[in-house]
């Protein structure tokens, strides 16, 4: 999380028994709420909301998800290539009649951001969809990117040996939904691999 002057990161998560709406210790945010599928979108929002008063202090807020491994330098480059304002980037895909951000990892502009904060809806079927509609709504349009998928847990050596050649920069680690030991097993290889 810290391998890169350019970044600043942040892992969150919820409690509800921590004793206050927020507590952040390191670079870790617990937010006073269940954690749940059904209501990531809105952890998502609770956290934007801790740190909006620091946006004027970023280009852009990257919001990956615990299967996503990225390459920072890489991305810094590619970030390098992206408007600062009314931006909205990640892997596109389209469900339930909207274009959305993947939520394996999108990119946005803090003014998105504040447009998230402020959207007074629940969750539309998922966090990533909610992100979407959104887009839909305010007619913020969706570039679209690539990511690198490493799924199969017999041939990641391979996948890894092609990602050392390429400029993607997000690799997800989705092996098997069985046994997502091995998803750790690939991530502390590519940390090995890219990063020591």
């Amino acid at each position: 999380m810290h391998s890169h002057p350019c970044f600043e990161s942040y892992f969150y998560k919820a409690s509800p028994t921590i004793e206050t709406p927020y507590l952040l210790e390191g670079d870790c945010l617990t937010i006073q709420m269940e954690e749940t599928m059904a209501n990531i979108f809105e952890k998502t929002v609770r956290a934007l909301k801790f740190f909006e008063h620091r946006f004027p202090e970023f280009d852009f807020i990257s919001r990956p998800n615990l299967s996503s491994f990225f390459l920072f330098d890489r991305y810094a480059t590619y970030l390098q290539t992206l408007p600062r304002e009314t931006m909205v980037e990640g892997v596109r895909l389209n469900a339930y009649g909207y274009d959305f951000p993947s939520g394996c990892g999108y990119t946005i502009t803090p003014d998105v951001g504040r447009s998230i904060i402020g959207c007074a809806r629940s969750q539309y079927i998922i966090d990533d969809v909610s992100i979407g509609k959104l887009c839909h709504d305010t007619k913020i349009p969706i570039i679209k990117r690539e990511h690198f998928d490493i799924f199969d847990p017999s041939n990641y050596i391979e996948g890894i040996e092609k990602l050392k050649t390429s400029n993607q920069f997000h690799v997800r680690t989705v092996t098997t939904k069985q046994d997502r030991e091995k998803d750790v097993e690939v991530y502390k290889i590519l940390v090995d691999t890219f990063y020591k």
